[in-house]
């Protein structure tokens, strides 16, 4: 789950537009003028520092023979140096004179739009501004803050062609567009969408609402983003009783959808499964495009799906297994069959077996054979009341490509209730090293598996 999380930070900005051509043009352009300055300042310097070198060897020489052979390397030394500095000083102004800040478009320009948050909430008292590189550096050339509404507008003399506008606010993530995109026929404006940095304290705040207030802060709460996702993962599994009817209820918004799938799959309840399979705005087609990219939600579900609660977890597993191209979500989909206590499970890696056989994809089939292996020489699940006893039996069904499966435990999480335990481990040996989290449940007294999730690599 961290790796997913970290994802969801990197990409929890809604529409954030970043200007990678403009600003890849102009920092190449910046660096090249930076390097060629450089070199217009060493020259000399090596030019002195090498003829002084060389003096001071013609002095302590012992014979007409180093003095000579010393004075040809100052010659030398001195025609190369020479010549490169010429060459410095005839490409420096035709490298200046690229800049961006030379090249503006005439006239002047107008600009205006909205700043918002990801609810679609007007951002008052935000700031707008534009940037350009200058081959000393980014200078800003202008900037504006937000009225009540959020809207804004600004004027400049001369456009730069290569500009930036950007849209900050303290406590949320920046936006920024090129300005020539802003400048074509038929823009009018540009509205702003930045997205809220969240805390774990934002969740002990939830905690203590119930009814239609923990609803209404729930949307507002997932629709940010997190910096710190163990901390986040740590704080909702201990206070999950309490925040999950919220999740339950945003998880059918799209702007909180990302976020209540990664949540709600690490608590890996029977309930909140089936919410997740019937919440459509997750498996639409517009969830692997546009600007609702939820496709990646797929592995943090199939990790919670050891046992699906209905049909449709069936076939979204099978599914993760016929799409190997998706990498991810396929791998953990196969550790979740693995360690199914259902026996339709071998049925469902049998048939998908088959289907890419018969498809040519010979690899993954090959790897659902190692599965299936994998799943025969596991046996059922240990009757123990030790959690540790078994995700030691848990990680013999896992693929890590060492036969020993040497393994650290990073940290345990209780539930309030202390009937469920999030267990993240580490396996370690000299080519890498994978990161698991699980998720157990107690039942009758014994721990049993609920979630299992491939977070990273290292």
């Amino acid at each position: 789950m961290a790796l997913r999380c970290y994802n969801l930070v990197a990409g929890s900005g809604q529409d954030a537009y970043y200007t990678y051509d403009a600003l890849s043009l102009s920092q190449c352009s910046f660096w090249l003028r930076t390097t060629v300055n450089l070199m217009f300042v060493a020259a000399p310097i090596v030019l002195i520092a090498s003829a002084e070198d060389t003096d001071r060897g013609c002095a302590s020489a012992r014979s007409a023979k180093e003095i000579y052979y010393a004075d040809s390397l100052l010659k030398g030394c001195r025609q190369r140096i020479g010549a490169r500095l010429v060459c410095v000083l005839l490409i420096l102004p035709l490298v200046a004179c690229q800049g961006p800040s030379e090249r503006g478009r005439s006239g002047p320009a107008r600009l205006q739009g909205k700043v918002l948050d990801v609810l679609d909430r007007p951002l008052p008292g935000a700031e707008v501004g534009v940037t350009v590189e200058r081959w000393w550096g980014t200078k800003a050339v202008t900037n504006t803050w937000t009225g009540p509404d959020g809207s804004w507008k600004l004027e400049l003399q001369k456009a730069p062609r290569n500009g930036v506008v950007h849209a900050t606010k303290q406590g949320y993530r920046w936006n920024a567009r090129a300005l020539e995109s802003l400048l074509a026929p038929g823009t009018t404006e540009w509205v702003a969408k930045l997205g809220r940095w969240g805390e774990p304290e934002d969740f002990h705040k939830l905690a203590a609402l119930s009814g239609p207030a923990l609803e209404q802060a729930s949307l507002d709460v997932l629709a940010r983003s997190y910096r710190r996702p163990k901390e986040i993962m740590e704080t909702v599994f201990q206070l999950q009783d309490r925040l999950r009817p919220g999740f339950r209820a945003a998880a059918k918004d799209p702007r909180a959808a990302r976020n209540c799938a990664w949540l709600l799959s690490l608590i890996a309840d029977e309930q909140d499964l089936l919410v997740l399979l019937n919440a459509r705005v997750l498996w639409s087609p517009e969830a692997r495009t546009g600007d609702l990219p939820l496709w990646w939600c797929y592995a943090d579900l199939a990790g919670a799906l050891l046992n699906p609660p209905n049909e449709e977890g069936w076939v979204f597993l099978r599914e993760r297994l016929l799409e190997p191209g998706s990498s991810w979500a396929f791998g953990v989909a196969c550790d979740a069959l693995v360690l199914s206590e259902r026996d339709r499970a071998t049925a469902v890696l049998q048939e998908a077996r088959a289907r890419l056989r018969e498809s040519g994809s010979t690899s993954p089939a090959a790897r659902l054979d190692e599965a299936l292996a994998r799943r025969a020489a596991l046996g059922p699940t240990p009757e123990s009341s030790n959690v540790l006893e078994v995700l030691q039996w848990a990680v013999r069904a896992l693929d890590v490509g060492d036969p020993e499966r040497r393994y650290s435990v990073l940290g345990k999480s209780f539930s309030r209730d202390g009937d469920r335990a999030l267990v993240a481990i580490r396996f370690g040996w000299a080519n890498c090293t994978p990161f698991y989290d699980f998720v157990f449940k107690r039942v009758n007294g014994h721990w049993r598996v609920q979630g299992v999730w491939l977070v990273g690599m290292s």
